[in-house]
């Protein structure tokens, strides 16, 4: 993620864009219903996405479940 970091995205304008990257991962778990291991992972995806932009830019921030208190 560094490396996207520094190097510019050149615009059609000849201006250079900087840009950083975050993300949120999380497994797809094991089961029949594929639907739902799908919306399980999305879920703990996006959460871990919120966490990463919340504690600074150029963060992966990856979620495998919840607590039981969430």
């Amino acid at each position: 993620m560094e490396t996207i970091a520094t190097v510019p995205v050149i615009l059609p304008s000849g201006e250079a864009l900087s840009i950083s990257v975050s993300g949120g991962l999380a497994p797809v778990g094991e089961g029949p219903d594929r639907d739902e291991r799908l919306a399980v992972a999305y879920e703990f995806a996006d959460g871990a996405l919120y966490e990463a932009k919340q504690t600074g830019r150029r963060r992966l921030v990856s979620r495998y479940g919840m607590s039981e208190a969430a």
